[in-house]
């Protein structure tokens, strides 16, 4: 079995179930994590049947901590109007707390993370006028580019 196919990684954890269901939530989730340390397979170093050097464990917490360094490294300062907080957990999640009120200007700062310009251009454009990115030069070109030509496609209003 090779670790980098998730066929595999199911069959694997199949047999190793005895292709038995673990059940769901939380209790589901400890019963097919402990399913990697059952009996006989510590004996093994913790492998599974195919292979004597794959250990599940050390797999997860490998491939875990490498898509979580993956997401989220674009930093894109936006600047939000009041409006803006009502829709803000329907086009960037619940990232009310995260905001800095500017009580002077009636604005609230954020800095949301991207994993790409094109992710946070198609995210923040969601906002309309009630956003404008502040920092990030290539995106905030990027973003008045989309807007102009978003409203160009409508024409002149009669």
């Amino acid at each position: 079995m090779r670790a980098d196919r998730p066929l595999s990684l199911l069959l694997h954890l199949r047999a190793v179930s005895g292709g038995r269901p673990t059940g769901t939530g939380q209790a589901g989730r400890r019963a097919r994590a402990g399913a990697a340390e059952a009996p006989g397979l510590a004996a093994r170093g913790g492998a599974g049947p195919y292979e004597g050097d794959f250990g599940l464990a050390g797999f997860w917490a490998r491939w875990t901590a490498e898509f979580e360094a993956s997401l989220g490294q674009l930093p894109v300062t936006v600047q939000l109007i009041d409006a803006a907080l009502a829709v803000l957990p329907e086009i960037l999640g619940d990232t009310t707390a995260a905001t800095r009120p500017d009580p002077e200007r009636g604005r609230h700062g954020l800095v949301p993370h991207f994993d790409s310009p094109l992710a946070a251009r198609r995210r923040l454009l969601g906002f309309g006028p009630d956003a404008g990115v502040l920092e990030r030069a290539d995106i905030r070109r990027q973003s008045a580019d989309a807007a102009r030509r978003a409203a160009a496609r409508y024409g002149p209003l009669p």
